[in-house]
């Protein structure tokens, strides 16, 4: 009797037997899932200050990477990751904005907030996102560096002898965000005029409408809206390779733009990178 209960003692339960199993295999699921994600996190980030460093960009911060709830390890066997997004730190380093001893230098690029959607990995050395969304905001120092570089460069190109000659001395030096009227105030020379410009979304870019505002005479229609294309479209243009503008903010920090791509391959994803 006792040899018997005995015997059945040793044979356990079943179902406990499962049930540890089924524990043991989801723990070393979860624990493999987040090792993954922290493995694609830390290469994703590597990757980023790499880039930036070869560029001569200083980078203080990491990228912080989210994958959402999709299980990343699934997508390991579909080739297919529902999305993932990134928050790029800014490396900016703006050297002289105002081009009071020479001209500007920009290195670096403005923070940025990636979204991507249905990544296919199916090549992992080159995915692609059917859609990425990017959101960054531009201060108002790089749009001054911009916009003196970019007018500094085409002077004497605008067939007006007097205009040029205005060009070459007028500096942007204030660019003043009001987003409760949507426009940034510019000041040239220290005063030496102002004029608001709008950014507005037109044809899948960003245009700039001036109001009001003259520079010795030079009405807006010169050379107040060559700063003010240097200031506002010259960032996006340089940010904004490969994808439409699909909406653009003035806020208390300078300008908010969000741009949209389709069937994007990651090695031609431009948009976190200036310059």
């Amino acid at each position: 009797m006792n040899a018997k209960r005995k015997r059945t003692k040793k044979r356990g339960n079943p179902i406990g037997v499962i049930v540890g199993v089924v524990l043991v295999v989801a723990l070393v699921l979860v624990v493999g899932e987040i090792a993954l994600r922290m493995f694609l996190g830390k290469e994703i980030s590597d990757g980023f200050r790499e880039a930036e460093q070869s560029r001569g960009a200083v980078v203080s911060e990491d990228v912080q990477t989210s994958f959402g709830s999709n299980p990343v390890l699934l997508a390991l066997l579909t080739s297919e990751l529902g999305g993932m997004n990134l928050k790029t730190p800014s490396t900016l380093q703006i050297t002289d904005p105002r081009a009071e001893n020479g001209a500007p230098q920009i290195i670096g690029s403005p923070a940025a907030d990636v979204t991507l959607t249905d990544v296919d990995i199916s090549d992992t050395s080159d995915p692609v996102a059917s859609r990425v969304e990017v959101v960054t905001e531009l201060p108002p120092d790089l749009m001054i560096a911009e916009a003196n570089i970019r007018v500094s460069d085409a002077t004497g190109g605008s067939g007006n002898i007097f205009e040029d000659l205005v060009s070459s001395a007028v500096r942007l030096t204030a660019l003043t965000p009001h987003p409760d009227r949507g426009v940034l105030t510019a000041e040239f020379s220290g005063g030496l005029a102002t004029a608001d410009l709008r950014p507005v979304v037109r044809d899948g870019g960003i245009a700039v409408e001036v109001e009001g505002g003259s520079v010795l005479g030079v009405q807006a229609g010169g050379l107040i809206s060559r700063f003010a294309d240097a200031a506002v479209t010259g960032p996006a243009q340089q940010i904004g390779h490969g994808f439409t503008v699909a909406g653009v903010e003035v806020t208390d920090a300078g300008m908010s733009i969000t741009l949209d791509g389709r069937d994007i391959a990651l090695s031609s994803v431009s948009a976190i990178e200036y310059r």
